[in-house]
């Protein structure tokens, strides 16, 4: 499920979209095309949280990620 969209500053050619799992994609609203995708996040068990523009040349900075794979502690009986 997608968590949030925004378009591109500017004219608004891309957009972004930021899904449940913590993945986002980059489409190309004129073509309808997906340009990038955060696929690499899942790799390194990452989670991003929140995303926003740049600005219209630099598309994405991410704004919080998350561990997703945190490590359980045990202590001592």
């Amino acid at each position: 499920m997608i968590r949030k969209m925004l378009f591109s500053p500017g004219k608004g050619l891309l957009l972004v979209t930021l899904y449940n799992e913590g993945e986002f994609a980059v489409w190309d609203v004129a073509h309808g095309l997906r340009v990038s995708v955060s696929s690499y996040l899942l790799g390194r068990s990452l989670k991003a949280l929140d995303l926003d523009w740049i600005s219209q040349q630099s598309p994405i900075v991410g704004k919080a990620f998350e561990r997703t794979n945190k490590r359980k502690r045990t202590s001592p009986l």
